[in-house]
């Protein structure tokens, strides 16, 4: 029953399509915890859009050999501001079930409303606590 979907990955995977990757940090708790092993598609949005609530990987914009992985919270177009830890978008409190609120409010206590330029979108990681959330606040390119 399994041997089709394995055949499938070990094909995606020569081909270089898919990344075996290894979160490396507490930045994207509760839901991937550090250390644990992952496989991304590269091709996942050639010919579509990236959409919100959606984790993605990306390249560091000045480091392309380094991969970070994040949750979309806003895409082109949208206007977005962290307000004690909560991503507003659009004037609206974002719903995040996979954010722990209790831990929110440190680094990311506020963030002035910005827009999305055409062409990017707005990460950041679900472990609103961590540091590592904070550092990277504009918004990257849809193409990294």
């Amino acid at each position: 029953v399994l041997a089709g979907p394995c055949l499938y990955a070990l094909q995606a995977k020569a081909s270089g399509r898919l990344l075996w990757m290894i979160v490396q940090s507490s930045s994207m708790e509760p839901t991937l915890e550090a250390g644990e092993f992952f496989l991304a598609d590269a091709t996942y949005y050639h010919g579509r859009l990236p959409m919100r609530g959606e984790v993605a990987v990306y390249k560091h914009p000045k480091q392309s050999n380094l991969h970070y992985i994040k949750r979309i919270v806003a895409v082109e177009g949208d206007r977005i501001a962290i307000r004690a830890g909560r991503a507003i978008v659009n004037g609206m409190a974002v719903e995040e079930p996979y954010v722990d609120q209790s831990a929110s409010g440190g680094p990311l206590a506020d963030m002035a409303e910005t827009q999305v330029p055409g062409g990017h979108v707005f990460v950041l990681g679900d472990n609103r606590a961590d540091t590592r959330t904070a550092w990277f606040r504009s918004p990257i390119s849809s193409d990294a």
